[in-house]
């Protein structure tokens, strides 16, 4: 038979009777806890079991979801649109080019083979430049590109900040509906999406 000594079985039952006293505000409301901590004015806080377990978000109910978009990857896809644009209007435009269509960071860069092609590449090229925003209300903030021609013949196509940032505002748009559209596919449970 087991036999515990008197004061590990004390000690036991009063660990025990400690762990339900400090449990016991879990199950109370705000104003219970406030009196309790105000009925015994004479003991340290400390000691006054008055403090709830703050539950987390998940059992509260919520989720916290943090996205970022890589503005890199924006650029860097941006860019490479940008140099099929470049060699579908030049191939269109029966316009030879000298070394292919490089892409440096935000700019794509070509030069053209001859003189005579020239005008109309420097005018192809600027039509690939739109503005941002809604023209036909007056609201663009910009243009998507910069076109720049450093050197006869050479042709430097610069992706805008504002460009960037209106991929960017479109990404998070993008991301922010999916993120709705999974949380509340029927549309009745509004939640707060930012």
């Amino acid at each position: 038979m087991l036999k515990f000594s008197r004061y590990k079985l004390l000690g036991v039952l009063l660990l025990a009777l400690a762990s339900v006293i400090y449990t016991l505000p879990n199950l109370w409301s705000e104003q219970t806890r406030e009196n309790v901590l105000k009925a015994v004015p004479w003991l340290p806080a400390a000691i006054v079991p008055h403090k709830a377990i703050p539950l987390g978000l998940d059992l509260q109910g919520g989720v916290h979801l943090l996205m970022e978009a890589d503005s890199a990857s924006i650029i860097r896809n941006r860019a490479l649109v940008l140099q099929q644009e470049v060699r579908r209007v030049l191939r269109d435009n029966n316009i030879p080019v000298i070394g292919g269509i490089g892409i440096q960071g935000r700019t794509v860069q070509v030069r053209v083979a001859e003189s005579a092609n020239r005008e109309t590449a420097q005018t192809r090229l600027r039509e690939l430049s739109q503005p941002i925003g809604n023209p036909m209300l007056g609201q663009t903030s910009g243009r998507t590109l910069v076109v720049e021609e450093p050197e006869p013949r050479l042709f430097r196509l610069t992706i805008t900040d504002e460009e960037v940032r209106d991929q960017m505002s479109r990404v998070m748009g993008q991301s922010i509906e999916v993120v709705r559209r999974r949380i509340d596919p029927d549309g009745i449970r509004e939640p707060n999406i930012q």
